[in-house]
C-alpha cells in the first residue's frame, strides 16, 4: 500500500531519528523494573479497502477499540480481536461529520471526537448516533492528544499566546489560559514550543508531557501548577545532537520537526509515555509523579516506530506507522 500524505508528514516529524537512535540508560533505568510486552496480534488492514494508514489516536472503552481515521473523517471501531465492529461518522461538516478527526475521548458513555479542520467537537452515544456538534475557539492540533474533563471542559496546548494550555467549553468559549512555555533544547530557532500531550485524572487534574522537552506537569483543574517532572535522565546527550542536528537541516526546508515522545497515555494511575524506538516508561501519577519502569513493546528494539498507544487490561495498543499496523503488545503473566 502506498503511504499517504498525512503518513508522511507523521513519518517525518515523529520518528525519522527511530531508525538509528537509542535512548540511554539512567540511573533510574538502571535500577528500576525492565519488562517485555510480547506481541500477540497484528493487522495492517480490517479488508481489501480499510487499510491503517491515518489514524492519530487510540481510545479502549468496553472493550471495543475506537481509532480516529484522520483522512478519511471517520471513527474506525475494533472489537478486542481487532476486527471491524461499526464505523462512525463520515466527511462533511454537517452534524457528526467531520475534517480530520483527531482525539476521541469519553465521558461515561459519550464519546467525544475532535473535528480538527471544522474545528469543533462531536458528540455521540455508543451506537455512533450523533448528540450534536459543538464549534470551539480552537487551533488545529493535528496528533496531538486533548484532554476533556466530566463537564466537557476541553483542554489544549496552545501555540499563539503566553500560556501553555487553553481550557474551553463549547458553551461559554475561552475559560482560562495557564501554565508557562518553556525554551526548547530540541527545535533550531529561538521561540516556545507548547506541542504536546495532554490526560485528565479521575481527579480532575490536567497532566501535560511536552512533545519536544523531557517534562512531565501536573495541573489543576483551575490551572495551579501542582508538580513538574524533569525527565531528561531518560535521554542520552548523543541523540538530543542527532535530533537537533535533525530539526535544524529539515526545518528550514521542509518544515519538519522531530521531538522526543509521540504520545501520553493516563490509565488507572499511571502515565505511559511513549519514547522512540520500542520504549514506554511508566510514571505513577499519585500522590506525586514518579517513575515506576520501562516497557519494551517486543524484544526487537530496532525499526519500532510507534506513533500512539492506548492501554488495554494487560496489553498495550499500538499504531506502528512503519508497516501500517495495529498491534497489541501483551504483559507477562
Amino acid at each position: 500500500m502506498l503511504i499517504n500524505n498525512t503518513i508522511k508528514r507523521l513519518y517525518i516529524l515523529t520518528v525519522s531519528f527511530a531508525l538509528f537512535v537509542s535512548w540511554g540508560c539512567s540511573r533510574h533505568s538502571e535500577t528500576k523494573e525492565k519488562v517485555i510486552l510480547k506481541l500477540h496480534q497484528s493487522k495492517d488492514k480490517i479488508n481489501d479497502t480499510i487499510f491503517y494508514s491515518s489514524i492519530y489516536s487510540i481510545e479502549e472503552h468496553n472493550d471495543l477499540f475506537y481509532l480516529s481515521d484522520y483522512d478519511n473523517n471517520r471513527i474506525l471501531v475494533l472489537n478486542k480481536n481487532l476486527d471491524l465492529n461499526k464505523i462512525i461518522g463520515h466527511s462533511g461538516k454537517g452534524p457528526g461529520e467531520f475534517k480530520g478527526v483527531t482525539t476521541i475521548r469519553f465521558i461515561g458513555d459519550t464519546i467525544v471526537a475532535f473535528d480538527d479542520r471544522n474545528r469543533r467537537i462531536n458528540l455521540y452515544d455508543l451506537e455512533g448516533n450523533v448528540y450534536g456538534s459543538y464549534s470551539i475557539p480552537i487551533n488545529r492540533v493535528g496528533f496531538n492528544r486533548l484532554a476533556v474533563d466530566n463537564k466537557i471542559n476541553i483542554y489544549y496546548t496552545n501555540n499563539y499566546n503566553k500560556k501553555l494550555i487553553v481550557k474551553v467549553n463549547p458553551y461559554e468559549g475561552i475559560i482560562k489560559r495557564f501554565g508557562e512555555k518553556h525554551a526548547s533544547i530540541l527545535f533550531p530557532v529561538d521561540s516556545l514550543h507548547t506541542q504536546g500531550h495532554l490526560n485528565s485524572t479521575e481527579r480532575g487534574e490536567i497532566l501535560y508531557v511536552s512533545f519536544y522537552e523531557p517534562l512531565i506537569e501536573k495541573y489543576s483543574s483551575s490551572g495551579s501548577l501542582i508538580q513538574r517532572k524533569d525527565i531528561s535522565l531518560f535521554i542520552d546527550e548523543e541523540v538530543l545532537e542527532k535530533l537537533r542536528t535533525f530539526n535544524t537541516e529539515n526545518y528550514k526546508n521542509t518544515g519538519a520537526k522531530s521531538g522526543l515522545f509521540p504520545d501520553a497515555y493516563y490509565k488507572n494511575n499511571k502515565l505511559y509515555v511513549l519514547g522512540l524506538s520500542n520504549k514506554v516508561f511508566e510514571f505513577n501519577v499519585y500522590p506525586t509523579i514518579s517513575f515506576n519502569r520501562i516497557l519494551f513493546l517486543g524484544e526487537n528494539r530496532e525499526n519500532k516506530n510507534f506513533l500512539k498507544i492506548c492501554v488495554y487490561k494487560n496489553s498495550i495498543v499500538t499504531v506502528n506507522i512503519r508497516n501500517q499496523k495495529i498491534q497489541e503488545y501483551r504483559f507477562p503473566n
